[in-house]
């Protein structure tokens, strides 16, 4: 949906801000004329820094301990379905709708 999303606010000329966490490969996204270039999208402009600090590691662990209590006795483990075709062109037509709107 990603890649829907930036050619939807290209075409409308909206300046877009991708979150991802660092096993996304946001990378590939990046436009040969960027200012920033393609090199720096492995940096602190592109990519934010991990969010585990002293102050939250305690309680990151023990929501990862709870999570895995969850899938351990049989709670949902998967994701949704994933999107179809169809659904990427519904996306790209319903934003496309609110961007122009």
């Amino acid at each position: 949906m990603t890649r829907e999303a930036l050619a939807c606010a290209r075409r409308a000329r909206v300046p877009v801000v991708i979150v991802g966490n660092t096993t996304q490969n946001l990378e590939r996204h990046v436009r040969r004329d960027d200012p920033r270039g393609p090199e720096r999208a492995r940096g602190r402009d592109w990519r934010a820094r991990a969010r585990y600090s002293r102050a939250t590691i305690d309680m990151d662990l023990f929501i990862r301990h709870e999570e895995k209590k969850v899938r351990r006795t049989g709670g949902r483990t998967r994701g949704p379905a994933a999107f179809t075709n169809e659904d990427r062109e519904r996306f790209a037509r319903n934003l496309s709708a609110l961007l122009d709107g």
